[in-house]
Formats: C-alpha cells, sequence, structure tokens
C-alpha cells in the first residue's frame, strides 16, 4: 500500500471519488483501518464528496478499531450527503454499533431505515444477542417480515450461547429450512453442554453431515 499510495499522492488533478475508493479499500483489505480514517479526514479537506461505496467501507473500518466518535462524524456527513435512506450505509452503521455493544444507537438507526432488508435485520438481532438480551431479540425475529436460514441460525445459536438448549431446539425444530450448518450448531451445543445423549440422537437424525459434525459428536464424548 505504500507504493499505491506515492503513486495516489502523484496524481496532478485532485483525485476522483472512485480512486479515493480504491484507497480505502486497498487499506481496509490490508486491516489498516486507521489509515482509512486518515485518508477520509484528507479527502473532506479536500471537499470531494463521499458516494455510496465510500461510507460502508469507512464505517467498517470505525468498527473494526472501536472508534465510535469517528463513526459518528461519518454517519453525520452521510446524512448531510443524502445517504441516509441509503440500504447499505445504514447495514453498515447498524453492524459498526451493534457489534461493539452499542445496541441503542443500532436500534435508533435500524428505526429510521426507510427499507430493512434481511441482513439489518439479522444484525440487530446479533447485536442484543451480543448484549445477552434474548427477550428483545427475540421481538425482533418474530417481527422480520422475512428469515432466511442466517437469521434462523443467528437466533439458534444466541439461544446456545446463553445456555437454553430447550429454546434453542425448540427453535431449530420450526425452521423451515435448515442447511448442515443449522444442524452442527445444534449438536456443538448439546456436547458443550455434556448432552451426550441428545447429541447422539441429532447426529443420527441428521440428513447431511460433514467433518464439522463428526467433530461435533467427538466433542460431546471428550
Amino acid at each position: 500500500m505504500a507504493y499505491a499510495h506515492k503513486v495516489f499522492d502523484q496524481i496532478p488533478d485532485p483525485p476522483n471519488i472512485a480512486l479515493w475508493n480504491a484507497m480505502f479499500k486497498g487499506y481496509a483489505q490490508n486491516e489498516s483501518y486507521r489509515e482509512v480514517l486518515v485518508l477520509f479526514s484528507q479527502m473532506k479537506s479536500l471537499d470531494v464528496m463521499p458516494n455510496c461505496f465510500t461510507f460502508p467501507i469507512v464505517l467498517k473500518s470505525c468498527g473494526k478499531i472501536t472508534a465510535y466518535v469517528e463513526g459518528q462524524e461519518v454517519q453525520c456527513v452521510a446524512i448531510k450527503g443524502g445517504f441516509r435512506a441509503n440500504l447499505f450505509v445504514g447495514t453498515t452503521l447498524i453492524d459498526m454499533y451493534a457489534g461493539g455493544g452499542a445496541v441503542r444507537e443500532a436500534y435508533k438507526v435500524f428505526g429510521e431505515m426507510v427499507e430493512r432488508n434481511v441482513v439489518a435485520w439479522t444484525l440487530m438481532i446479533s447485536g442484543y444477542i451480543l448484549c445477552h438480551d434474548m427477550v428483545s431479540a427475540r421481538c425482533l425475529f418474530d417481527l422480520a417480515p422475512e428469515r432466511d436460514v442466517v437469521l434462523w441460525n443467528t437466533m439458534v445459536s444466541g439461544y446456545i450461547e446463553l445456555g437454553d438448549m430447550v429454546a434453542a431446539r425448540k427453535l431449530f425444530n420450526e425452521m423451515p429450512n435448515r442447511d448442515v450448518m443449522s444442524w452442527n450448531t445444534v449438536l456443538n451445543g448439546y456436547a458443550n453442554n455434556g448432552d451426550v445423549e441428545a447429541c447422539e440422537r441429532l447426529f443420527e437424525e441428521m440428513p447431511e453431515r460433514n467433518i464439522f459434525s463428526w467433530n461435533g459428536l467427538i466433542g460431546g464424548y471428550a
């Protein structure tokens, strides 16, 4: 990235937003998240207007280093730029706040979104689970207009993480579609809770198994 930045600095005319985004993406891919924020500040000082591809990269970088003050500043820039209703910006904001346990801020963004996809619902529910608030997580889950297998797995995993295998299995039984990850999640839950018999029964029920299924069963015996 050092050479790329050197070339970037030598561009005679002010770089357009596509070039700035390429630099943001490069630093983010190299996990140089602080550099992303420094570069974003430089871009603002040059009055270059960010676009819908800029904000998700920069906000994700804020979340990675828990730079919530900077994240709020970026959010303000996004709102002023007319991106309040942008789906990608909204979901990235929820991810940034909820991933760090700031569920109130995450829910505020969630509540203001004009359009919400299943990713937004999943991120918000994951935030509540991270804070061990399964009541709020379940209320939101029940309200979700669309539930894909990832959202179902997220909710089941939440119950398992808190040791409530009864609720986890009940919800698992209600799943309209289950992938091998769904089965493995519950299998590992039984194994980690020391319920070898339930682990064996579930293993026998599995329509499909992979190496992680066998690892889960063996883990139950260990």
